[in-house]
């Protein structure tokens, strides 16, 4: 039987149209068009989009709004002659005789926009399936269901709810949680710390901070490995100072407890009791039900960043994503300071996280001016720019080893990670052995633990 199968279009022309010729006709319009939801990216048409953009900008600075000031802007940026100049724009305002419908061409809009989003989750989905990389039915199902939940969330987001029906949610979610008392989340592999997170949620942004050689990345890497092999969730790494290679390494020597030395110089092979170790750990890594993503792009970009992570993320679902360390991200900011450069790379990490629903973590240096205290142990007024990261953080680790500024300490090998905000949780500090020679954290028993001078105090900000 030959049937013709008829196909929609997943946009509207004229809902676009009617929306930007609207605002042209009354710049009032906007604040209903922005409470549907509508941004630059609901415009399936370049030339909408730009428009789009432009009218946004000048609403924000409560410029006026008509087709001689937007041409105008759209010119003075090198825009103009690229959405078809005064003549398009004043077709724009000619189709719609009134702003009366606005509401209803920008829900259009909206709509149209999600089924373009669901269209690109099916593809994706035909992939997953249709992929080798996957390593059994159990992986695909888990991809799948990441690539729903992804755009589930995004079609949720930004509607406004009211209080009983949240309530009624918000109950759903208690009785789920006495039903599976279990931490739930991204869990870092360290008792203490998931006790204190309650495991990381989708959304959330952390940072790490210490002075160089106080073992942050091998912490992050030590959380990174533990999600990959024991969670069996999808990670990515963007290691501005160190290669593949080395990153690798260390995850190796910590899973291993193969001394470093042996692995760079190669006499692991010769040693027959760190060979075997050795032997035991590349063969559990490599049945990891979590995939890895390195990337160790020297000088990356900002803008590079987001649109490789969600690239990744839309392929393969991001369970966590690191980032090593951030100021080492470029920005497209001409003659800022670094402070500036941070507050935005920060802020934009803080969007990725909530806009994949994934848990994002930055490392970050500290200021050379926790070296010239008597108490060498970090605050937060020791994170670069401390402002915007302590802002916009779920969460804000430091590392501490007492052993390495005290040649006489009393706790030789030992680590603190000093939880000193947490908006879901108490902050305090918790102890763990380092050890150097493997890359590798450990947790301490409670008799081992040398209690700080910090206390423990409940903080959720």
């Amino acid at each position: 039987m030959n049937m013709e199968v008829s196909r929609r279009s997943l946009f509207s022309a004229d809902a676009e149209i009617s929306v930007l010729g609207s605002l042209l006709l009354d710049a009032e319009a906007f604040s209903e068009v922005v409470e549907v939801g509508v941004t630059p990216k609901s415009f399936y048409d370049f030339r909408h989009a730009a428009i789009f953009s432009v009218v946004s900008s000048m609403y924000e600075a409560s410029m006026p709004v008509d087709v001689v000031t937007v041409f105008q802007h759209l010119e003075a940026i090198g825009e103009a002659d690229q959405v078809g100049g005064m003549a398009y724009l004043g077709d724009l305002a000619y189709a719609v005789p009134s702003a009366a419908n606005v509401g209803g061409y920008a829900k259009i809009l909206r709509s149209l926009e999600f089924e373009r989003l669901w269209y690109q989750s099916a593809k994706d989905i035909e992939e997953v399936l249709v992929s080798t990389e996957c390593d059994d039915h159990a992986d695909r199902m888990g991809r799948i269901q990441m690539i729903l939940n992804g755009a589930e969330r995004v079609e949720r987001e930004g509607n406004i709810v009211e209080f009983k029906p949240a309530l009624k949610q918000y109950l759903e979610v208690v009785d789920e949680r006495s039903r599976s008392p279990e931490l739930d989340g991204i869990l870092t592999g360290f008792e203490f710390i998931d006790r204190r997170f309650g495991g990381m949620k989708p959304g959330w942004f952390g940072v790490i901070g210490a002075r160089p050689a106080m073992g942050k990345t091998a912490y992050a890497m030590n959380i990174i490995k533990h999600v990959a092999l024991k969670q069996c969730k999808n990670a990515m790494v963007f290691s501005l100072e160190m290669s593949t290679d080395e990153l690798v390494e260390r995850m190796v020597a910590a899973e291993a407890k193969v001394k470093l030395g042996l692995l760079k110089s190669g006499k692991v092979m010769t040693h027959e009791e760190s060979m075997t170790r050795f032997g035991a750990a590349m063969t559990n890594m490599s049945k990891s039900g979590g995939q890895i993503f390195f990337d160790d792009t020297a000088g990356l970009n900002i803008t590079t960043l987001v649109a490789r992570a969600k690239r990744y993320h839309r392929k393969h679902g991001l369970g966590l994503i690191l980032v090593d360390h951030v100021a080492l991200v470029e920005t497209s900011l001409k003659n800022e300071d670094e402070n500036a450069k941070i507050t935005l790379v920060s802020r934009l990490l803080k969007k990725l996280a909530k806009e994949l629903g994934c848990v994002v973590i930055a490392l970050s240096q500290l200021n050379r001016g926790v070296e010239k205290r008597p108490n060498k142990r970090p605050v937060m007024s020791d994170l670069k720019s401390s402002g915007a990261l302590e802002q916009d953080a779920d969460w804000i680790q430091f590392l501490y080893r007492d052993d390495y500024y005290n040649e006489d300490s009393l706790t030789p090998g030992q680590a603190e990670i000093i939880t000193d905000k947490n908006r879901h949780g108490p902050i305090g500090t918790d102890y763990f052995g380092w050890r150097g020679e493997y890359s590798l954290f450990e947790g301490l028993k409670e008799g081992d633990r040398y209690e700080s001078p910090r206390e423990e105090k409940e903080n959720f900000v």
